[in-house]
């Protein structure tokens, strides 16, 4: 499940229940709340057995945690049967309109399918699951990890919480051989010559290695 929420001309929000099998083949189903404006995970649940009132209180527990953060108009989800009247009414006593995509139609739910491959690849992909508290666990721990450090191409590297998890005191760490500052064999190459200890005030430093002048076999 997924939702997004409005933003000025996007006021949308959507929702998928993706499953999981345990190290002992339980299946454990994920329920969670992604924002399209921003992509931030706003909420994640997981049960072995979700049905319709489990997914609605669930519903409630989104709104409560939100609070006076709600800042969308529109939910978007798919058809699941889970997805009952009672469950849509929590929202539109809030005065959000329900969306049901199409049927057969998982494009209609891109950013919550997107999610759902993102998180199989960097996280459950890689970890056994024991049972649904150590679920929970690492859902919590990866969900905070998204949204506070993972950039995001569409958001322009930015992780979806909007600040530059690179601290701001930053400093760029240049290795070069040792020499002696006035051997004439020296030979730092001179781009190395203006550089600080520190990247200047105000300034993002690179990752990227810079590209250095080859110094040419001829001895002056």
């Amino acid at each position: 499940m997924a939702r997004l929420p409005a933003s000025p001309g996007v006021g949308h929000a959507r929702l998928r229940l993706p499953h999981r099998r345990t190290a002992f083949l339980q299946r454990i189903y994920v329920l969670f709340f992604i924002s399209l404006a921003t992509r931030r995970i706003e909420y994640v649940a997981c049960s072995s057995n979700p049905d319709g009132g489990w997914v609605t209180q669930q519903a409630r527990n989104l709104l409560m945690q939100l609070d006076d953060e709600q800042t969308f108009r529109f939910l978007i989800h798919d058809r699941d049967t889970k997805f009952s009247h009672a469950f849509d009414e929590v929202f539109r006593t809030e005065g959000i309109k329900v969306i049901r995509t199409p049927v057969q139609a998982p494009n209609a739910n891109a950013y919550a399918e997107r999610w759902v491959r993102t998180l199989r690849a960097e996280c459950l992909d890689r970890i056994l699951i024991v049972g649904r508290r150590h679920l929970e666990h690492v859902l919590r721990v990866y969900r905070r990890h998204y949204n506070e450090h993972r950039p995001h191409r569409a958001l322009q590297l930015l992780p979806p919480s909007g600040r530059d998890p690179t601290p701001p005191n930053a400093m760029l760490t240049h290795v070069a051989a040792t020499s002696s500052a006035d051997s004439s064999t020296n030979t730092k190459p001179p781009e190395f010559a203006n550089l600080r200890a520190g990247a200047p005030s105000g300034s993002r430093a690179s990752c990227r290695a810079p590209k250095l002048a080859v110094p040419s076999n001829s001895m002056g």
